[in-house]
């Protein structure tokens, strides 16, 4: 390791750097099982290279063995502002939602998070089903606007529609 991270100051090259510095990193987190000294090696390459997805992803790795939320939670940010196909940026507010909503204790957030999905897609299913469920959990159902409120949530029409007479299902 030490060797590889005197070659680092030796290269001009920004792009070798990186690559050293992703492996340094690497090898750290991996082989010897060192995470928090691993960290330092990933943000290094990234300041070099803000768009390096392979440090970011060794980056989220570290961040969740470690239990440092919030600096997943940027990392994650991070890779959301680089992430263009619609599915790959669901899937990736799916995992930033439900950290700020329950690891982080920030569900405001996870909500503008699924929001801005639904302005992307309109329709999108999970966006639907994560603010029904987040909207629930805080209490703030009523905030929702009824416009985009999913015609299907088995919550929003128990909600909306009055007791059921005679015993019908409702």
């Amino acid at each position: 390791m030490d060797i590889l991270s005197r070659e680092v100051e030796l290269i001009e090259d920004p792009q070798e750097q990186v690559q050293i510095l992703f492996r340094l990193g690497k090898g750290l987190y991996e082989k010897l099982e060192q995470p928090a000294k691993a960290v330092g090696y990933f943000r290094k390459a990234l300041e070099l290279e803000p768009a390096h997805v392979d440090s970011m992803k060794m980056l989220e790795r570290a961040f969740a063995e470690l239990g440092d939320h919030e600096s997943l939670y940027g990392v994650l940010m991070a890779r959301l502002e680089q992430t263009q196909g619609l599915e790959d940026r669901t899937e990736l507010v799916a995992r930033i939602a439900d950290l700020a909503a329950d690891q982080m204790g920030k569900p405001d957030e996870a909500i503008e998070l699924w929001s801005n999905i639904l302005v992307e897609d309109e329709r999108n299913e999970d966006a639907f089903e994560a603010l029904d469920r987040l909207y629930e959990t805080t209490e703030r159902w009523r905030s929702w606007p009824s416009s985009s409120r999913p015609a299907c949530s088995e919550s929003w029409i128990r909600r909306e529609l009055p007791p059921s007479p005679a015993g019908w299902p409702g």
